[in-house]
């Protein structure tokens, strides 16, 4: 089904990062969905932990008041294909990268 919609095997969901910004500019850029070249998320003081290749991210904060905020890719995407929710999409993604973290 995920393949159907255009999940990438080679290409990691995303994760979790932590802000040095106002969180106003934060909050634009998340509602908008607006993606970004690694290299502008670097300049803005994120420091990625996963390899994205050439690929564009984009910041996803679940809801207002959350001091949550994860940086992700298309494959996030595909999941809220799926099911809509940010909520659900993290729950996924965070639980297949518990899983990986098992199967070493």
């Amino acid at each position: 089904y995920l393949n159907k919609l255009g999940w990438n095997n080679n290409l990691d969901w995303g994760e979790r990062v932590y802000p040095n910004e106002k969180i106003q500019h934060l909050n634009d850029l998340s509602n908008n969905k607006v993606y970004k070249s690694q290299s502008y998320w670097k300049e803005v003081g994120f420091s990625l932990n996963k390899n994205y290749g050439n690929e564009k991210l984009r910041l996803v904060i679940p809801d207002n008041t959350s001091s949550y905020f994860f940086l992700v890719s298309k494959n996030f995407d595909i999941i809220l294909n799926w099911n809509r929710s940010n909520y659900f999409a993290l729950a996924v993604n965070i639980l297949s990268d518990k899983i990986k973290l098992n199967e070493k």
